[in-house]
């Protein structure tokens, strides 16, 4: 049996980004940690939550559009 502190990594100390990070840095943190999704928080909050996903199928099949520049422009709901 094991618990789920066993299991998961805890929010802290996960990659994640915020609603105003760019786009590039997002593309940055995929390449560093290898990862194919990202928990993004809303950094105007005061509670920290996990608002959103950020998917790099979603980022990379998408045609460029230069008003695009920010991860909260690419999200996917989070369902919990």
């Amino acid at each position: 049996n094991r618990t789920v502190g066993q299991l998961a990594r805890p929010l802290d100390l996960a990659d994640t980004v915020t609603l105003q990070t760019p786009i590039s840095d997002v593309r940055r943190r995929w390449r560093e940690a290898a990862h194919t999704r990202l928990p993004v928080w809303d950094s105007e909050r005061r509670e920290r939550r996990v608002v959103a996903v950020i998917s790099l199928k979603n980022v990379l099949y998408e045609e460029p559009d230069p008003a695009r520049v920010t991860a909260g422009d690419f999200l996917k709901p989070a369902i919990f």
